[in-house]
C-alpha cells in the first residue's frame, strides 16, 4: 500500500468512517492535506478513496436514516461529496454521476429518435 493511500485512510479514519464530521472541517481538513501533495496522480488518489469511503459510509446511513429531505448527517455526507467531485473536475477527472440503466437509455434513445423523425 503508498503513502498516499494510507494517508487518505488515515483522514478516512479520523473524518468520515462510523461518525461524519461537520463537512466544513472535512472540506478545510481535504484542502490542507491537497495543498501538501503535489503530484496530480496523487491528490486523485487521494480525493478517490475519501470520494468512495464517503459515499460509502451515505449509503450505510440512508438505510437506517428516517428523515431523509432534513438529516444533518445527509447534508454532511452531500456537501463532503460535492466538493471532493468539483476537487477531482479540477483535476481533469469527471464523476459521472447521470448514469442511467440500460432501460433508460432504450427509452431516452426511442424518444430521441422519434423527435428526429418527427421534426424532420
Amino acid at each position: 500500500m503508498d503513502y498516499i493511500k494510507k494517508r487518505a485512510d488515515k483522514f478516512v479514519s479520523h473524518h468520515i468512517a462510523h461518525q461524519v464530521d461537520e463537512h466544513k472541517k472535512v472540506i478545510s481538513e481535504a484542502q490542507s492535506e491537497l495543498y501538501n501533495i503535489n503530484s496530480p496522480l496523487d491528490k486523485i488518489i487521494f480525493l478517490r478513496v475519501i470520494l468512495e469511503a464517503n459515499d460509502q459510509e451515505y449509503r450505510k446511513h440512508l438505510l437506517v436514516c428516517t428523515n431523509k429531505d432534513e438529516c444533518q448527517t445527509n447534508y454532511e455526507h452531500e456537501s463532503i461529496h460535492y466538493f471532493l467531485a468539483n476537487e477531482l473536475d479540477d483535476l481533469g477527472i469527471s464523476i459521472n454521476e447521470d448514469q442511467f440503466t440500460r432501460e433508460e437509455q432504450c427509452r431516452y434513445t426511442s424518444a430521441h429518435f422519434t423527435t428526429l423523425i418527427h421534426t424532420q
